[in-house]
């Protein structure tokens, strides 16, 4: 378990969320929070709201991380602002699209993949060639139960989902010999922007992932857990 104060992390899709939550933890913390999302001004609001607020500090950059040259590009400026990266939420994606299978548009579902899997792959790869291997990292997926159960009328969600888990177990075993951890959060379901109509006991806040989140960012080394996944889901 690591101090993480004056040390820097990387949030996809934190300019909303479960993303935004998590920015807002780690910076209470001290750490020095790039914030990456699609909304330039969405991004900019949370950054100065963090700045204003807590210990740590914010930059926000807009990037589709769907797009390896957007990422890439992101993570250009990463190094030459901090050097190097100590943890990682790939958070950025979409629940969208829902339905039966033959109801669904070729352009939504591959929008999916893009977010879901490309995304994680994407900020991943970048981020590996920003960590320190003698200091080690923490690389942390957001996943979804539904992406090891399945559910019916969203078959394209449970796909992307349960290929980003595969990625994420994967590359924690390929890294499982260094002081690099990856591992997946399950935050169960969350009240979010992208589910503005949730009611009832099983759905939490965004604030309610914070703590088990802050928790997986302080692992690494080599006896830290890794290619696991950790859930919130309520049953």
């Amino acid at each position: 378990m690591q101090d993480l104060t004056n040390q820097t992390a990387v949030v996809t899709g934190a300019s909303q969320g479960i993303g935004k939550a998590i920015a807002f933890g780690l910076a209470n913390l001290g750490m020095n929070v790039v914030l990456i999302a699609r909304s330039e001004d969405l991004l900019s609001a949370v950054a100065e709201q963090i700045n204003q607020t807590t210990h740590g500090t914010a930059i926000a950059l807009a990037a589709d991380v769907g797009c390896f040259e957007q990422t890439k590009a992101a993570f250009k400026i990463i190094e030459e602002r901090f050097i190097s990266i100590d943890v990682v939420f790939a958070n950025a994606g979409t629940n969208k699209p829902q339905g039966s299978l033959k109801s669904l548009q070729p352009k939504d579902i591959f929008h999916a993949l893009e977010s879901n899997v490309l995304g994680i792959i994407h900020t991943f790869k970048c981020a590996l060639e920003l960590i320190d291997a003698s200091k080690g990292a923490s690389l942390i997926s957001i996943g979804s139960g539904i992406g090891h159960l399945g559910a019916s009328n969203n078959s394209v969600y449970a796909a992307t989902k349960g290929a980003s888990w595969a990625f994420t177990k994967s590359l924690g075993l390929e890294l499982a010999d260094t002081s690099i951890c990856v591992n997946e959060l399950i935050p169960g379901p969350v009240k979010t922007q992208m589910n503005p109509t949730a009611e009832g006991p099983t759905w939490k806040s965004p604030e309610e992932v914070v703590p088990l989140a802050l928790e997986l960012a302080k692992f690494r080394g080599r006896k830290a857990p890794t290619a696991q996944s950790f859930s919130l889901m309520r049953r």
